[in-house]
């Protein structure tokens, strides 16, 4: 069309006939309806990539801060998303299979106590039987939140720590400090 528009001005304006013929004879005409086709179908398709880049807009909007080209915008997310993504997974595995093996061994695998142990449990036992004490007042006693902590340490599948064995041995003092007084009030009176 450049050509033809070139070939066209140089004709003098008065041939304005022989102009038109030579439109006519090139198909000036059908080139311009072309050319207004592919014009709109370059509008439609552009109009469609600025739609694409809206929706997925952090990744070109980064990719125009970098400077790079969005197929290696794409490229390096899918490649940082592995980097990250594939660790944590595999860690998410090993931490998995921990808890499996640390998870409690029935109680015939069960490793015996140590007498030390045993003897604080014992003595835990004893006291609450003797006392008539629930799972929540050893919990209170103890300073514990846990009531399932108290609960273990009943069964004898958690030993008994010192501290609250002495916890407990200073409650039962109280106790029996308060009895004598109770006693010796009743005595007085």
């Amino acid at each position: 069309m450049a050509t033809l528009d070139a070939t066209l001005a140089g004709l003098p304006a008065s041939h304005v006939t022989r102009r038109i013929k030579e439109r006519k004879s090139s198909g000036y005409s059908q080139k311009q309806a072309r050319l207004l086709e592919i014009a709109k179908k370059q509008a439609e398709l552009e109009t469609r990539l600025i739609e694409d880049q809206r929706d997925s807009g952090p990744i070109y909007a980064v990719a125009q801060i970098l400077r790079i080209n969005e197929t290696d915008a794409i490229a390096m997310l899918i490649l940082i998303l592995v980097s990250v993504l594939e660790p944590l997974s595999i860690g998410l595995t090993v931490a998995t299979s921990a808890a499996w093996a640390k998870k409690e061994a029935p109680s015939s695998q069960r490793l015996p106590q140590s007498s030390e142990n045993t003897d604080t449990d014992q003595e835990l036992t004893s006291i609450v039987r003797h006392y008539n004490l629930t799972v929540d007042q050893l919990a209170s006693i103890t300073g514990r939140k846990k009531v399932k902590t108290c609960k273990a340490w009943l069964d004898g599948t958690t030993p008994v720590p010192v501290k609250a064995l002495q916890a407990v041995k200073a409650w039962t003092r109280k106790q029996k400090t308060e009895v004598k007084e109770n006693d010796h009030q009743i005595e007085q009176e």
